[in-house]
Order: C-alpha cells, then structure tokens, then sequence
C-alpha cells in the first residue's frame, strides 16, 4: 500500500485520535482501529508501524500473523466451495 493510498483510507489526523481512544492491547487496538476505518487489520499495522506506534518486531510479527490466518481462511473457502451442488 502506497503512502497516498494509506493518508486516504487512514488519514493521519483522524489516526491519531482515533488512536488515544482505543486500549493498550495490541490485538484490541487493531480490530478496532480496522472496525472504525473499515479496512484490513494489514492496512491498520502497516499504519501503526509508519506512525512509529509499534517496533519493526511487532510489525513482523502481525503481519506474519495476519497471513497465517488468511491462509488459513483460504483454504477453509475452498473446502466449504467444494460442497456447494
């Protein structure tokens, strides 16, 4: 996601005091954060991390998360495909 796209969908201004809302736990910050913005939980630690909100570990670590959980959904979809008639 590039900068501009970023500033659109999660305009800095509005992240920030979105931001001093939401508690301190990381997982509950990013659903809601993504909740309120309506969009990934990608795009909302992508965000946090530019923002210097969380450490390139943590960042790592969520998005490695985040993809095991995709690939995880993935696959599930297929399964659930396969018994449609």
């Amino acid at each position: 996601m590039n900068k501009v796209t970023a500033e659109i969908l999660v305009p800095r201004g509005v992240f920030d005091a979105a931001l001093k809302t939401v508690g301190k736990n990381i997982d509950e910050k990013i659903q809601s954060l993504a909740d309120k913005f309506k969009v990934s939980k990608f795009v909302i630690v992508r965000r946090l991390y530019d923002s210097n909100d969380i450490d390139h570990s943590v960042y790592l670590s969520k998005t490695e998360e985040l993809n095991k959980l995709f690939k995880e959904f993935q696959g599930r979809k297929k399964i659930i495909r396969g018994w449609k008639l």
